[in-house]
């Protein structure tokens, strides 16, 4: 822990071992208006990977199970009034665990700031961002996803959690149909699929699921797991709607939702 005879208190603490943690507190003149949670998450994400651009970076993507946990936190803080990293299910990294949340790396940032607002918010950013310890985690080239919880207190001091991970992929693939081409009574259709690129660990792309639809009636799947990113449908009858749509799913498993329907008529 390091203090500083500056205005106000300012608590610092870094641990680097597997994991990373890092802690900051101040006081800050409350600002006249206050904003919403949500908004002040929304906020630190923007800054946060915002930062991580310039410096060549990839955006670290939310997952929900990250923003549960971290949202616990910061109202934990909130509700006993302390800043420590051992607060719900203990330190973040244990917390993890505890939850089944598997992890190559962890951290956290913790800060509380007086007030509740935007500005409130960006003095805590500001803050973390010129600490050689907290900027170490933000920009760090590990870490993939991230969780960030905002919280505050009856008195209206402001906390929060940002609780960082290096792990397996676990974001959604992004399946869409491309062409349709129609030939007599044949009909080929195209699709393609995108795994959203992360810091580190894209698991990309490993097959399909395909189905079809005749004019108006129910998809039935017809091709399972296929790595294929076409198909013949050959001597159809006349006179009907023909819709395809796929799934796709990467190599951790990850499913994608179904992409739009591509219809083709057969005259």
């Amino acid at each position: 822990m390091q203090s500083a005879p500056a205005r106000g208190r300012r608590r610092l603490a870094v641990v680097v071992a597997v994991f990373a943690l890092v802690a900051i507190a101040v006081t800050v003149p409350a600002p006249a208006q206050a904003s919403v949670e949500t908004s002040l998450e929304a906020s630190l994400k923007s800054w946060l990977n915002h930062d991580r651009a310039l410096h060549g970076l990839r955006a670290l993507r939310t997952d929900s199970r990250l923003q549960d946990l971290s949202g616990e936190r910061a109202s934990w803080m909130a509700a006993t009034g302390q800043l420590t990293h051992n607060s719900v299910d203990g330190s973040a990294c244990s917390a993890l665990t505890t939850r089944s949340i598997y992890w190559y790396r962890c951290g956290e940032d913790i800060g509380w700031a007086t007030g509740w607002s935007t500005k409130t918010a960006k003095y805590i950013y500001n803050l973390w961002r010129h600490s050689p310890g907290h900027w170490s985690l933000m920009m760090s080239s590990h870490y993939n996803y991230v969780g960030i919880g905002v919280a505050r207190r009856s008195n209206g001091t402001t906390y929060a959690s940002i609780v960082f991970l290096e792990g397996p992929d676990r974001t959604r693939p992004i399946a869409k149909m491309k062409t349709r081409t129609v030939s007599g009574r044949d009909i080929r259709f195209t699709w393609s699929a995108t795994d959203p690129k992360l810091q580190t660990h894209t698991a990309g792309i490993k097959d399909y699921n395909v189905e079809l639809r005749v004019d108006g009636g129910a998809y039935v799947q017809i091709r399972t797991a296929t790595s294929r990113t076409s198909l013949n449908l050959l001597n159809r009858q006349r006179r009907h709607w023909y819709t395809v749509r796929v799934q796709a799913r990467d190599r951790r498993g990850n499913l994608s939702a179904w992409s739009h329907g591509l219809r083709a008529w057969v005259p």
